[in-house]
């Protein structure tokens, strides 16, 4: 009788070895970066929330940019986003302002590619049909921090962007 636990025990261990196996190999298959594949899983999910202010009035960010077809202008990075997912990889849901980045390839994605997306114009120099002259100027603040890097930003999980087109902040304050 000590013989029959004896195999029963082996049986269970090469059981479970054999189904262990199965699930790190699947893990192991679910990693590789191949981002014509549109099965695999996404490796980034963050969002960051995009304010635009102009000439002190805050503009709505739009929904669905990088989902309704009048709101997805590029289609540049849809290789790095699931096909089941049916969304470019920086999108919004809703107009509160937050840019989903989603992607099944660990890379950086900027604002600027954002703006590319939704068809407006971005850059050091204009915020869609807004662009610097003698008394006002295109400024941008992430976390509140004025930042220079403008469509060159890369998104960082949860952070604010402020973009504000008007004339600048101390004469507004004088």
């Amino acid at each position: 009788m000590g013989s029959f636990w004896v195999y029963l025990t082996l049986g269970v261990i090469v059981s479970l070895m054999a189904l262990g196996g199965v699930a790190v190999n699947n893990a192991l298959e679910a990693i590789k970066l191949n981002p014509q594949d549109g099965d695999k899983p996404l490796l980034i999910h963050m969002h960051v929330t995009l304010k635009i202010i102009i000439n002190d009035e805050s503009l709505t960010i739009p929904k669905e940019i990088g989902i309704d077809p009048k709101l997805y202008k590029t289609h540049e990075l849809d290789k790095y986003v699931p096909k089941k997912l049916g969304v470019y990889p920086l999108h919004t849901h809703d107009s509160s302002g937050v840019i989903h980045v989603e992607s099944a390839v660990i890379r950086t994605f900027t604002l600027g590619q954002f703006f590319d997306v939704w068809g407006e114009t971005f850059n050091e120099n204009c915020i869609m049909n807004k662009c610097n002259d003698q008394l006002n100027k295109v400024r941008m603040y992430v976390d509140g921090s004025e930042s220079f890097e403008f469509g060159d930003h890369v998104f960082k999980d949860h952070e604010i962007i402020t973009i504000e087109y008007g004339s600048p902040r101390d004469q507004q304050q004088a």
